[in-house]
């Protein structure tokens, strides 16, 4: 696993503090704001410039598939409301002098209010799934699919929704109109998850093999392990058996890998064997990246934690492009990830290493993927469930970030909304809340309360702890089926 120096001797290295008045501590601060133009403007000769104006850079600052779009000052509120005439009048189309001023997400906006059933979405829908001559933006399909999903298991609606999204399939195919291929690929699935609920593979399986055209994406696990569950329903072993490496290689440590795993000892096995992985300081394959390296090796190197975590934020705002750096280099960005205490960024960076290679989590990684923080108050708070549950779910809700904050309101390690807290004790602050020993006993006892009134069910627990109990109990309408994880 490389010729580098051993991960953990890495890990063990002590940092230099600095005092974040010094010189040193100010210009690298500056920098850490600064365009390329800027900086090299400003600081001529500095080296820590140089990764600023890199082709890289764009890579990880290419934000066309994120959420950022949905930003509301993005968009315009005349072309929402244009939009949601548009459907009240059983249209699916906005004028021409307003169609250059459409943003992904006004589709989604101007249907989020209207009743599923409404009339005049029915009468869009079927003149855009009976269109043979052209095809829309791609997100109209997939929002149109997904509002139908909200009424059912009206069978209208499962038809209405099936005509969507198999036009959206149709325009993916031949490429043409706007097609975003991350708006093909969800209406793909939803239409195949369809499918699945109804006991037809045969339909389900062209729109998963789809799927995985192209390289991977963020629906590729997800499509192969619902292939495997139709080849095994199909009695075809050698399928079966070839998706299962193929998870196996692809993402060991997925939610679906280890759903298809169950009893098997493969990763069991790989933890026993004593593997220091070997990390390397700088990229041959990309030695445009190292100067943004060592410029993380520095701030961390000073004990700037607070300055280095915005130095890591390319990697939380594309962290696939990571894949273009040595798994050995990957592994010291995530040492240093480590000393940072920036988990988010650690994760991030050792998910690319583990999606891609699989022989890779052994003991020494996994320690750092799923740290064992908290654990003694996790334990003197918990009464109904596992601590090492609640520990798993701080790590998805805050990535152990004590301070961290989400957009809604939500506050510290359990991310707890303080409106939650105050129902739970009335004494309750904001600035309280951010304390660990409050925000574990909150978190916890909420939590538990949840797992009580789903009888038990903790992935329907941990759902409502996520979306909010009510958003479950209507999932539980919408979608009545048998099958645990086709309703997950």
């Amino acid at each position: 696993m490389g010729d580098g120096l051993p991960l953990s001797q890495v890990l063990s290295q002590s940092q230099v503090q600095m005092d974040p008045k010094s010189a040193r501590a100010k210009f690298l601060a500056s920098l850490s704001s600064l365009h390329s133009k800027t900086c090299h403007a400003r600081y001529p000769k500095a080296p820590e410039c140089a990764w600023l104006d890199q082709s890289w850079m764009d890579e990880f600052l290419d934000e066309s598939e994120s959420p950022q779009e949905w930003v509301p000052q993005q968009r315009s509120a005349k072309v929402v409301g244009l939009w949601k005439k548009a459907f009240e009048q059983g249209r699916a189309e906005i004028s021409e002098k307003y169609k250059s001023q459409h943003h992904p997400g006004d589709i989604y906006r101007a249907l989020k209010k209207m009743n599923p059933l409404h009339p005049g979405l029915e009468k869009a829908a079927i003149a855009l799934a009976q269109s043979e001559a052209s095809c829309f933006h791609s997100e109209l399909y997939y929002y149109l699919g997904m509002k139908f999903e909200e009424a059912f298991p009206v069978q209208s609606a499962q038809d209405l929704a099936k005509g969507v999204y198999a036009k959206a399939d149709q325009c993916g195919k031949s490429g043409s109109g706007a097609q975003r291929e991350s708006y093909v690929r969800k209406s793909r699935f939803r239409l195949a998850l369809i499918y699945l609920d109804q006991n037809e593979c045969s339909q389900a399986v062209p729109l998963l093999d789809q799927i995985g055209k192209g390289g991977e994406n963020d629906l590729t696990t997800r499509a192969l392990y619902w292939k495997a569950y139709c080849a095994k329903d199909s009695n075809n072993k050698d399928s079966y058996l070839s998706i299962y490496d193929q998870l196996l290689k692809l993402n060991p440590l997925g939610f679906h890998t280890l759903s298809m795993l169950g009893g098997d000892s493969h990763l069991v096995d790989q933890l026993q064997k004593d593997i220091d992985p070997k990390v390397e300081r700088r990229s041959k394959n990309r030695p445009e990246m190292n100067n943004w390296i060592s410029t993380l090796e520095e701030v961390v190197h000073l004990g700037q934690t607070e300055l280095a975590r915005k130095f890591f934020s390319p990697t939380r705002v594309n962290p696939q492009a990571l894949n273009a750096l040595e798994i050995p280099v990957r592994l010291y960005i995530a040492s240093l990830a480590y000393r940072a205490k920036d988990t988010f960024a650690l994760f991030r960076i050792l998910d690319s290493v583990f999606r891609t290679r699989s022989e890779y989590v052994v003991d020494a990684t996994l320690k750092l993927f799923y740290p064992m923080k908290h654990m003694e108050q996790i334990q003197s708070q918990v009464q109904t469930v596992s601590p090492l549950l609640v520990a798993a779910l701080i790590r998805q809700e805050s990535a152990f970030n004590e301070n961290a904050k989400s957009r809604v309101g939500a506050v510290g390690l359990m991310q707890i909304m303080p409106k939650t807290a105050r129902l739970m004790d009335r004494k309750m602050t904001v600035q309280k809340l951010f304390q660990s020993q409050n925000n574990i006993r909150l978190g916890v006892r909420y939590f538990e309360s949840l797992v009580e009134r789903f009888s038990g069910d903790v992935e329907l627990a941990l759902a409502a702890y996520n979306a909010g109990p009510l958003a479950v109990d209507a999932w539980l309408k919408r979608y009545p089926t048998s099958n645990k994880l086709l309703f997950l």
